[in-house]
């Protein structure tokens, strides 16, 4: 691999990809956001803080609780596992 990259700098061969500075990526997305900002525009993502959650998921959850519905998946403990696997296991 490290021959091969000798030799192709040697030949002055072009590199596959061509990366772009980390800098210069980063100037552009934060000239768009100085844009946006210095004209008022909203932002595009609204970032939620960490333990809040949306109302209605929340809304949601309280009432099936209520209702005593079946939680979508089942946790497993963490020594059992499926019947299946163990069967196929033991053949």
């Amino acid at each position: 691999m490290r021959e091969r990259r000798r030799r192709r700098r040697e030949e002055g061969e072009e590199k596959k990809t061509k990366r772009r500075g980390r800098r210069e990526e980063d100037e552009e997305k934060m000239g768009r956001r100085r844009r946006q900002r210095e004209e008022g525009e909203e932002k595009t993502t609204k970032r939620r803080g960490r333990g809040e959650e949306d109302e209605e998921k929340r809304e949601r959850r309280r009432r099936r609780r209520e209702e005593g519905e079946e939680k979508k998946t089942k946790k497993r403990g963490r020594g059992e596992e499926d019947e299946e696997k163990r069967e196929r296991r033991r053949r």
